[in-house]
Order: structure tokens, then sequence, then C-alpha cells
């Protein structure tokens, strides 16, 4: 009986500290949704946030999520910046975005619109102020996407995720060291509208690492195990100095025209896969200095279109073209396709590691005080094109303000000096986009000097006539005033010059004035004249005939006169020399009528006698 009581009460114990537990943990849950009108924090006191329906950062509303806290998402609620989010984490305390599954089992998104706030970031890619993910991880996911808007994505994990996606951004953006594992595609950059640097990240394991559009900088990653590495769409994208291993397909190129540099693209089922279309150009396709070996085929051209890919200066590993030629696949392979122009062939590896820059801070200077000098950074130079910034440091000297000390020409105004001058010590440092950096050190020397207003070699506070050039300094009678200050009377005025008379024009630039030239509006500088009449032939259109310049009505060598003036040139008129405007030729003989006598009338017929008729007159005969 005792023991059936003790285990009656164990059981309830039990029960009712299970039941504690559960109430506890449903209280330690935040449920969120809905629109977010005024600034928030989410608190790790307060976390997990749960989103239970769609969450809404509204236009010009911040967002802070303190490190170490979990957003857990069910299914099909989103969360939607409109505003500003800051979710900074730290390496030991990530912030955790995810599903309440804890799988990709849902539709859920983080979408950045374009009415977020950008990123701000300095010259070193510092972060100032604006959206950003750093120091998260982010898994389970449906889509994280932005759309014509530039958050800052630094030190973050996104892993089973449909893709990153990133469409027509406005402003450059950073994603730079962060993971990309295990996802459908890690990073897909869409057509950007400005540079996208996607940078230092690790990206494995995924269906497809990177696709990327045009204005993308890729640089510095390691895309691995994946199926796709990298596939490029549209123009202007650069593949730099990326080390691109074990992938089905190492590179994918379907972007027209891009840059692929410094790379070492290694055991890949296939390194470079080259699609070319029908309608494809690949003009300013740059694939060089890379290393490009032990690939199970190195470059593979594919696609309905045929065209020739130049790839110069690579290492194949080998510099034996018979076994280079064996791992590339083209025209010699497939006629329907390009060729691939690897020549000339280089001869060792390439040093993919970055090189410092080198800093110039410019010649040692002198100059005078109260002046404004210029300090010249511009001969630095860095052997991989990589300058990321400048900054001058004052390391000596009387301090004084740079106008700007991240520019590469900052200028400043030199101070007052003591009649022995003094030492302004400067120091340049030159960063690369990796960090790495180089410094240098000018002098500029500031002296006192004395002004000399009339340029004479004498400062103005020696000379007896400063205003007026005296380097003899004569001074006649000795009153400390040169004779170039004192009155001296005002010698004759000299004659005025004749005016230099205007030069006679010349209208067709053939070297004769227009008064002389027998043709002043055409070129002519021969001046041919064949009939003698004055005019010249490149004037005269009948320069055979010395009466006429142009045809006329007659043609050249004959004249247009109208002796009847009549208006019909005597040429064309049937009748030149009487008047007949009119030009009637009534038996068309090509005679005027008014130059043909008048025909004679046809007499008329005699009139009948009255009376009887013949008969009559005959019986009277009779």
């Amino acid at each position: 009986m005792y023991k059936i009581k003790a285990l009656s009460i164990f059981i309830v114990l039990n029960i009712l500290i299970s039941c504690c537990f559960i109430n506890n943990v449903n209280a330690d849950i935040t449920e969120v949704e809905g629109n977010i009108t005024e600034d928030t924090v989410w608190t790790l006191e307060n976390s997990p946030y749960v989103v239970i329906d769609t969450v809404q950062i509204l236009k010009n509303v911040k967002l802070t999520i303190k490190p170490g806290v979990e957003i857990k998402f069910n299914d099909s609620c989103d969360l939607n910046i409109g505003g500003e989010l800051i979710a900074i984490g730290t390496t030991q305390d990530k912030i955790i975005f995810t599903s309440v599954k804890g799988i990709l089992d849902n539709s859920s998104e983080i979408n950045f619109f374009d009415s977020s706030k950008d990123a701000i970031i300095d010259s070193n890619n510092n972060y100032l102020s604006g959206s950003i993910l750093k120091y998260c991880e982010i898994s389970d996911i449906n889509f994280i996407t932005m759309d014509q808007t530039s958050p800052f994505i630094m030190y973050n994990t996104f892993e089973n995720i449909n893709t990153f996606l990133i469409f027509n951004n406005n402003q450059p953006i950073y994603i730079i060291h962060n993971l990309f594992k295990n996802n459908f595609i890690g990073i897909t950059a869409v057509s950007p509208q400005s540079l996208t640097f996607i940078e230092n990240n690790t990206v494995i394991n995924n269906g497809c690492g990177l696709m990327c559009g045009g204005k993308t900088i890729v640089k510095n990653n390691l895309i691995k195990n994946n199926f796709l590495g990298l596939v490029t769409m549209g123009n202007g994208w650069i593949i730099d100095r990326n080390t691109v291993k074990l992938n089905g397909i190492g590179l994918r190129l379907q972007g027209m025209e891009g840059n692929i540099k410094k790379n070492i693209i290694e055991n890949n089922g296939i390194g470079v896969e080259i699609e070319v279309c029908s309608t494809d150009h690949y003009s300013n396709l740059v694939i060089s200095n890379n290393n490009i070996l032990e690939n199970t085929i190195d470059v593979e051209m594919t696609g309905s279109g045929k065209l020739d890919i130049t790839a110069p200066n690579n290492w194949w590993g080998t510099t034996n073209t018979s076994i280079i030629d064996e791992k590339i696949f083209d025209y010699y392979d497939d006629i329907s396709l390009g060729k691939v122009n690897y020549a000339p062939i280089a001869t060792e590896p390439f040093d993919i590691t970055n090189s410092p820059p080198i800093a110039d801070a410019g010649q040692d200077q002198i100059v005078d005080k109260n002046v404004f000098a210029t300090l010249d950074g511009s001969n630095s130079s860095d052997i991989d094109d990589n300058i990321a910034s400048y900054f001058w440091k004052q390391i000596d000297g009387l301090y004084i303000t740079l106008s700007d000390d991240s520019i590469v020409s900052p200028t400043f105004l030199t101070p007052e000096v003591a009649p022995e001058g003094l030492d302004l010590i400067f120091q340049l440092t030159v960063t690369d986009s990796e960090d790495l950096q180089s410094t240098d050190t000018c002098i500029v020397h500031v002296i006192d000097v004395e002004p000399d207003t009339d340029e004479d070699g004498i400062a103005d506070c020696i000379d007896n006539c400063p205003s007026n050039y005296n380097p003899d300094q004569i001074d006649t009678d000795s009153d400390g005033t040169g004779d170039a200050c004192e009155s001296e009377p005002e010698p004759e005025p000299e004659p005025e010059p004749e005016p230099e008379p205007e030069p006679e024009p010349d209208t067709d630039d053939d070297g004769v004035i227009d008064i002389q030239d027998n043709c002043p509006s055409n070129y002519n500088p021969d001046q041919i004249d064949t009939d003698s009449d004055g005019i010249g032939d490149a004037c005269d259109n009948c320069p055979t005939d010395y009466n006429k310049t142009e045809p006329g009505i007659c043609g050249c060598g004959f004249s247009d006169i109208d002796t009847d003036e009549d208006g019909i040139a005597d040429c064309i008129d049937n009748c030149p020399s009487n008047y007949n405007p009119d030009q009637i030729d009534t038996d068309s003989d090509g005679t005027g009528d008014a130059c043909e006598s008048e025909p004679e009338p046809e007499p008329e017929p005699e009139p009948e006698p009255e009376g009887g008729g013949g008969c009559f007159i005959n019986t009277l005969i009779i």
C-alpha cells in the first residue's frame, strides 16, 4: 500500500513538473506578426521570436536584433524589410533565422525591398550605417531577396535555402566572408544596376554555387564540391583569384563578355564550359593567367553557335600541346563548334596570391609659407590593380589640417614659419582590397620667402623702389628712394605705329586675293581663263566662249540675242526678224507666218448675165 501511494505521488509530481516545464517554454516564446511602425529591438531575453504571420518593417522604421536572438518562421510567413534591419551578432552569439520545422519545408522569405535603407561603408569596406546582416546563421528559408537595395552581408552562414537572390541593385552591394553550403543555388545576382562584390566567401556543396550577371565581381572565393561551381550571365562580370575545384562543372560561361583571370580551376569534371548561342558575341571575353589543370576536360565548347574563343597565357599543367589538346573539346572534336585558341602558353603556374600595393608619397617639396601645397600619391601602384584606399597622416612637424586624408592628392595651407623654415613629414598608407598595405613618406620643407613685388631679385624690405624693377638700385640724390621711383619728366610720347592694313580678303583661300582673283568664290590658284574673258574657268560654265559664262538658252558658242524682241531667242525663233511671240506657223514649214508673204486670194467667179438661158440666145442667132 505504501509503495502504491509513493508511486502515485511520484507520478503526480512528474506530471506537475512536466506541466510547469511546458508552460515555461510557452511563456518564453515571443510571437510576432504584422507591421512594425516604430523603432523596435528584439532582445535575447524575449528570444526565440516566432513569426506566426508576415512581419513588415515599414519605411523609415528600424528593427534591431541583438546577438544570440533566434527567429523562427512558420510556413509562408515572411520578414519584409521596407525600412532598416540591423542584425549584428558575434562570433560566439550568432543571430539565428530558421523555420519552426527546422527543415526546408516552407515558403518563408526574408525580403529587402527598394525602400529599405542601403548600407553605407567607408573606403576600407567598414560598415558605417544602414541595413546589415552580420554573424547570422540563416537556414531552412525559401529565399533571401534583395530588390533594388544594398544591405551589407558579412560573416554569415546560409544553409539549406533555395537561393540568396540579388536583382536590380542600384548601389554597390558587398557580400563578403560568408559561408554558402547545401543550398539549391548559393548566390544569384541578376541584372545588377551597380557593382556587386562577392568576395572571400566559401561556397560548397550546393547545386549551383554562384550565378552572376553583369557588373558582378567574384573574387577570392573558394568554390568547391558543387554540381555547378559558377555560372555567368550577361556582360561585364569579373572572375578573379578564385579557387574552383572538385565541382561537376567549374565554370559555365553563358554570359557574353567578361574577364576570367588568375583563378585556380582544377580537379573538376569540366573546368570551363563555354556555351555559345547562335547570337552570342565573345569579342570581349578574356580568359588568361589562370591555372587550368587536372580537370577531366579542361575546356569544353557547347551550344548551337560557332564562335572561336581565345584563351592565351594560361597554365595547363604542361606545355605539351598534344596533352593540352586532349583535354579541350572544340572544333577539332565536333566541327559544329568553335575553336579554343590557347596560344601562347604559360610556362609555369601562376601565383594567384595577392601582392601588396606599393605606396609612393611623391617627391620631397620646398614651398613658401601661407600657400596651398599638394601631396601626391598618384604614382602608387598595385600589380594586381587592387588599390582600395589611401590614407595620409602627418608624423612630424607643426600640425596642419589636410583637405581630405583619404584621397590620392590632398592639399593643405602651409603655416607661418621662422626664417630658417620647418619640415612637415607625411606618411601615405596604401591598402588593397585584401587589406595588404604599404607606406611611404615625403617631406614638405616650408620656408619664409620675403616678397619681391617687382621681381628684380631684391626683397621689398630692402628694395629702394619695391614697386618698379630696378636691380641696380640707383639712387642719384641718395635720398633712400631709388631713381626708378622718383618723378622724371615724362618722355615724349612715341608716335603710335601706323596701323597695319587689314589683309585683303581671299574668300576661296587659294592664295589670290579677291580683288585680283578671276573666280573669288572657287578655289583656283592657277587662275586659268581659256577664253580670256576675265572670268576664270573655275567660275565660267562656257570657258571657250568669250561672250558667255553660262550656256543660256542657245548654249555655249551661240548668242542668245532676240532681234525682234518678242521674248524668244533668235536661235529658236521661227521668225527672228519679225515680232511673233505666238510663233504661228500655219503650214508647219518651220518658218513662222510672220516671215512668209500672204497668199493671193482666189479670184471670185464672174456673175451670170440676167435673162433666159442659152436656148433663147441660140434662137436669136438663127
